[in-house]
């Protein structure tokens, strides 16, 4: 989703996503996969200065998704503890 917003006063372009993944169960009964009430859920906001540069918004969000997605932040996430 994107949106305007007012950002300390400024102008800016706001931008969330949310990613929900439910947890699986197979339930033998069925012969099958059922869904458990229960999601694990992953968010991001992003807010970007109406008059910042489009060169440095794309850097912006290539340099944090690039950090999002390094294998040391997945593994942190995964194991549920900060790295040592």
């Amino acid at each position: 989703m994107s949106k305007n917003t007012r950002k300390g006063g400024e102008e800016a372009r706001e931008m969330r996503g949310t990613y929900k993944y439910p947890q699986l169960v197979t339930d033998t009964n069925l012969g099958g996969l059922t869904i458990v009430k229960r999601d694990a859920l992953i968010s991001f906001n992003g807010v970007f200065p109406k008059d910042m540069p489009a060169a440095d918004i794309n850097e912006a969000v290539s340099q944090a998704f690039n950090l999002f997605v390094s294998t040391l932040n997945k593994d942190s996430c995964k194991d549920g503890f900060a790295p040592t």
